[in-house]
């Protein structure tokens, strides 16, 4: 078997990774632009995550479970559709039977 160097060249299997190659590609435009969304998002919910999560804590002398100083009209989770924080809290629905299971 004869291995031909040219087709190991970076021209030949780096193809599809510059621009003058993508722009007449559509489906590797897609790609790209899916691939660079997602690093995107993911970026944003880490640093969404790292700055707005109770559970983080950057400065543990002043502050070392933030979890504990939250205030409870915060809204720190990152979707709740039915729970109005600023009205009501974290407080449990006032409207909802009593669950305590001690014994009586």
């Amino acid at each position: 078997m004869h291995l031909d160097m040219n087709k190991l060249s970076p021209e030949n299997w780096m193809y599809g990774m510059r621009w003058r190659e993508i722009k007449h590609h559509k489906g590797m435009q897609v790609i790209w632009a899916c691939t660079f969304l997602g690093g995107a998002l993911a970026a944003w919910y880490l640093y969404r995550l790292s700055t707005k999560a109770p559970d983080v804590s950057w400065r543990h002398t002043a502050n070392p479970q933030p979890w504990e100083k939250m205030p409870q009209t915060v809204q720190y989770k990152f979707y709740s559709p039915h729970i109005d924080f600023k009205k009501r809290g974290m407080y449990p629905d006032p409207a909802r039977p009593d669950i305590d299971l001690r014994p009586h």
